[in-house]
């Protein structure tokens, strides 16, 4: 419906990947963004993909002609704040959090908290290597990746595109690569 809504207005539809729709309603949908590329992965396998499957996915991605948002410091940031809470909301950039989005972050609120911390930290660990693989898979196709970061949600603003810059080189790209995905990429993305 959204996306007959937005081809009737002219709109570009743009957005997270339901997890729960298959890949393929996105791809066929006209969605012109996808948010994110682990949300593709989990959309299409409900299982760690293999490295072959990884590519399939990542060809079905090139075909679509959608543009990626990677979000890959999000890993990261919420290990992070597994491994320790206190020394996260310690850090001078807690300070600019806006009221709501520090609450959600307390450790009575944080979702992230609530699974076993080991159990949660190797689920990262193992998604992060996952994603970079991705990502990299994308890179290599030529689907275009700008820079996205759930700041605020996951990260600190200003240093979540930071620590962005810092993953997606791990995937891959080089420094030039990476520094397009919030600017050059991203400019020709809203043209």
């Amino acid at each position: 419906s959204i996306a007959a809504a937005c081809r009737k207005e002219g709109m570009a539809l743009t957005g997270h990947v339901n997890r729960q729709l298959p890949v393929a309603e996105v791809f066929s949908s006209g969605q012109v963004l996808a948010a994110h590329a682990e949300d593709l992965i989990f959309a299409r396998y409900d299982h760690p993909p293999t490295d072959t499957e990884l590519a399939t996915l990542a060809d079905e991605t090139k075909k679509s002609g959608v543009t990626v948002t990677a979000n890959i410091a999000l890993n990261p940031a919420t290990a992070a704040q597994v491994r320790d809470l206190d020394a996260v909301l310690a850090q001078d950039e807690a300070q600019y959090l806006s009221a709501a989005t520090y609450s959600r972050w307390i450790r009575a609120n944080n979702r992230n908290l609530d699974e076993d911390p080991k159990q949660h930290l190797e689920n990262l660990q193992t998604t992060q290597v996952m994603d970079l693989k991705f990502v990299r898979l994308l890179r290599d196709r030529g689907v275009p990746i700008i820079l996205g970061t759930d700041a605020s949600a996951y990260g600190f603003p200003g240093q979540s595109v930071l620590e962005e810059l810092r993953q997606t080189q791990a995937a891959g790209l080089s420094r030039y690569e990476s520094l397009v995905t919030p600017t050059r990429d991203a400019g020709r993305f809203l043209a």
